[in-house]
């Protein structure tokens, strides 16, 4: 919402995650995503605000926690064209947001996608004003769940449908990622927009091994000619180089007002040899 003034939550007049208000005239950096971008530190020591604070130009989080790449695809088709086209976008995502779009409810009901015939399928019905008691009313899976569960668990089949239901879902995710990269794909083409992913971890992932939905996204940014920045090796080169752990640039699972600094200046230095920064 525009104008929230809650000491660390404010937003903008343009209802951006800022301390200050914004024009839309002139060159801005647009930031979306979900909590990684958006950022768990204050308002002035988010990722959005570092890069401001280092560039001089106005850079406005998008960001809102819990988003899937679905809702984000929704919001940056609905803005992109407040903005002119010497801005640049910047579309942050994690290996989660992926999981995100196949639910049709996460703390309240949200908007998901369903493929037909190769193409995307907005479903919106199910949210209203009151959407939020009929989420905690109505869709509730958990108990469906439970005795599908318990029925084929008692069959001695649960372990194989679980791995069929797990290949189908896999299938529907990257199908339904393909398409939305190919949409954004379009937009950035037909108006000529400076656009890049940006692929962010968790402070968990961060150890581990690139999932096959962090393998699967890079290899459609290649397929797609989307230009992407990937923070884990920016993360690692600067962990050894000045002796730290990574857990001294998070906060539990996201990085903290020290790692949105480190990560900033990641992606200003990438944008500069874009020449997209002087």
């Amino acid at each position: 919402r525009e104008n929230v003034d809650i000491p660390c939550e404010e937003t903008s007049n343009l209802g951006t995650r800022s301390i200050k208000n914004y024009s839309l005239r002139g060159k801005k950096i647009l930031f979306y995503g979900d909590s990684m971008t958006e950022s768990s530190a204050c308002s002035n020591n988010t990722i959005t605000t570092k890069i401001e604070d280092k560039i001089d130009i106005d850079t406005l989080n998008y960001g809102i926690g819990g988003w899937g790449l679905d809702q984000i695809f929704l919001l940056f088709k609905k803005t992109y064209n407040l903005f002119n086209n010497e801005s640049i976008f910047l579309i942050g995502l994690t290996h989660d947001d992926i999981n995100r779009m196949m639910l049709k409810g996460r703390t309240t009901n949200k908007p998901y996608f369903t493929v037909s015939d190769n193409k995307l399928y907005l479903h919106t019905d199910h949210i209203s004003n009151n959407s939020l008691t009929e989420y905690f009313e109505d869709y509730n899976p958990k108990p469906k769940v439970y005795m599908i569960n318990l029925i084929l668990g008692k069959l001695g089949i649960r372990d194989i449908w679980n791995a069929h239901l797990n290949k189908k879902n896999i299938e529907k995710k990257k199908m339904i990622t393909k398409l939305i990269l190919k949409e954004i794909k379009t937009i950035k083409e037909k108006n000529d927009l400076n656009l890049f992913f940006v692929v962010f971890y968790t402070s968990d992932y961060y150890f581990g091994y690139k999932d096959w939905k962090i393998n699967f996204l890079e290899s459609q940014f290649v397929e797609n000619d989307l230009g992407y920045i990937d923070l884990k090796a920016c993360l690692s080169d600067y962990v050894k180089k000045n002796n730290i752990y990574i857990e001294d640039l998070y906060i539990k699972t996201h990085p903290n007002p020290k790692g949105n600094d480190v990560l900033a200046d990641c992606i200003i230095e990438t944008l500069i040899k874009q020449n997209l920064l002087i």
